[in-house]
């Protein structure tokens, strides 16, 4: 029964005076009991098109292949019927982004502006919604100017107070100030 299962974590979070749109959230498809997380079709559909009513035209999924139980084909396939376009950045659970993922990210955060830039959002999430989806919001956030520290805030009081959830996430953050690679003009 759906009501056995917890709610699923989701924040549509906006930047004032920017277009910085973004909806976070926990893994589309996948539900938690208090022992078990349960991927179902069905609840992927369901995801996967409260995204679209949300007019969400960018998928971020910041967790491994492994992580999508429900198999990388099903997630491409749902979200190409869709029309919402998808990409996957391999970050493994309780990690930030590693320097293999700089590319990548510089990539996303580009498409992602784009698209916020058309007057859509863009949805970021990984399994639970909290310590690679913030850091990786947080970063997004911080193309428009916030500083980390401002960054971390901003998501932590739109989203989830334990979002960015490891010390490595939050030094990941500063470093990227620090060295002003991710900040896009």
């Amino acid at each position: 029964m759906i009501s056995d299962f917890s709610s699923k974590r989701f924040s549509e979070v906006r930047l004032k005076n920017t277009d910085l749109h973004m909806c976070l959230q926990s893994c589309p498809g996948v539900r938690f009991t208090s022992d078990a997380k349960i991927a179902r079709v069905e609840f992927l559909q369901e995801d996967l098109q409260r995204l679209k009513d949300s007019n969400v035209r960018l998928l971020l999924s910041c967790l491994t292949a492994e992580e999508l139980v429900l198999g990388v084909n099903q997630y491409a396939r749902t979200l190409a019927a869709l029309g919402i376009d998808w990409q996957l950045i391999s970050i493994p659970d309780m990690s930030p982004p590693s320097t293999e993922h700089a590319d990548k990210l510089d990539s996303a955060f580009a498409s992602a502006r784009s698209v916020m830039a058309s007057g859509y959002p863009v949805a970021i999430h990984c399994m639970a919604g909290l310590g690679r989806t913030g850091t990786v919001a947080a970063g997004l956030a911080m193309t428009y100017g916030l500083s980390a520290e401002e960054a971390i805030a901003f998501i932590r009081a739109t989203h989830d107070r334990e979002a960015i959830e490891t010390p490595e996430q939050k030094a990941y953050l500063l470093k990227q100030q620090t060295a002003s690679h991710h900040i896009l003009p």
